[in-house]
């Protein structure tokens, strides 16, 4: 068979049937990183035991002449996500996997196509408290990979503490060169520091500008603290255009806390109602919010409530 025939069958192999299993196992001694792919995610998926010694031995295999045998790394994430949801104690797959590179041909420079390897081994031994998770993180924080660096910043803040507060300070100070990088790395010291976090996130909302504002207040949107309502209401109202102010209202919005969403109630009656509305969207299908916008609004604006926020 070839192999479009050897997918076909792996993906509709019933693992109920007598042999299913060697199936298995033949499909993971393979040397072709889609075949292990698929063999690795049908034993992820049906959380199938007894497969975690092959499933090792398929990894480094894929790593001698990668580009060949498994290209965009397929195989050896499917092997690292299927170790890690089998809650393996053994690090040795995911310390290989947390440093691999895979330049791969492309356009222009090569491409390297490991980033997503590296940043779910970092999680894996983040699970297993690994003694160096935090040089890890770090190193991850420096990846040339924007996704990789976005992750690291995540996983910075699971590590939580001062060691996690104090990589993503250094993160924040030093900047990045892409924006949502940065954004997450603010966003997750908030979590890790939320006192250092939120005075840095002033800091940003009172910069000259604009795109560091609107940075701080995106970060400040994925946090869910309520210390982000007053700077983000103080930012809007000092806010002289439009645009800027949707921004802020916006993040609040994004917030889904209550007093966020009052802050917004309290605006139906001035000159942002559509933005306002519009930032309300996540509170569309709760009736209190409903109730509350229709006792706020000016009356000749409660069909417009009722459209943004009505249930029906």
């Amino acid at each position: 068979m070839g192999l479009e025939e050897d997918l076909a069958e792996l993906r509709a192999l019933d693992l109920r049937a007598d042999g299913s299993r060697d199936v298995l196992r033949r499909a993971l001694r393979r040397k072709q990183g889609l075949i292990v792919a698929a063999a690795a995610d049908r034993v992820r998926e049906a959380a199938l035991d007894g497969f975690e010694d092959l499933l090792h031995q398929a990894f480094p295999v894929l790593c001698e002449r990668p580009v060949k045998r498994d290209p965009g790394c397929r195989g050896k994430l499917a092997v690292v996500m299927a170790l890690d949801a089998a809650n393996v104690l053994d690090d040795e797959v995911f310390l290989q996997g947390v440093a691999l590179r895979q330049l791969e041909p492309a356009w222009g420079a090569p491409v390297d196509t490991a980033g997503p390897v590296r940043t779910h081994c970092l999680f894996a031994l983040l699970r297993l408290h690994h003694p160096d998770v935090g040089g890890l993180v770090a190193d991850q924080l420096a990846d040339p990979v924007p996704n990789v660096r976005i992750e690291a910043a995540r996983a910075a803040a699971s590590l939580g503490g001062s060691l996690g507060a104090a990589l993503l300070r250094l993160k924040v100070r030093l900047g990045d060169d892409d924006s949502a990088a940065l954004g997450e790395a603010l966003a997750g010291l908030c979590e890790a520091d939320e006192d250092v976090g939120m005075r840095i996130a002033g800091e940003w909302l009172a910069s000259s500008d604009e795109g560091t504002r609107e940075l701080a207040a995106l970060a400040l949107g994925q946090t869910r603290l309520d210390a982000a309502v007053p700077l983000l209401r103080r930012a809007a109202e000092r806010a002289v255009r439009a645009r800027e102010r949707r921004t802020f209202w916006v993040a609040l919005g994004t917030l889904r806390l209550e007093g966020a969403r009052d802050v917004l109630l309290d605006q139906l009656d001035g000159p942002d109602v559509d933005v306002v509305l519009e930032a309300l969207a996540p509170y569309r299908f709760d009736r209190r919010t409903l109730i509350l916008a229709l006792d706020r609004a000016p009356r000749h604006l409660h069909d417009k409530v009722r459209e943004a926020l009505s249930m029906d």
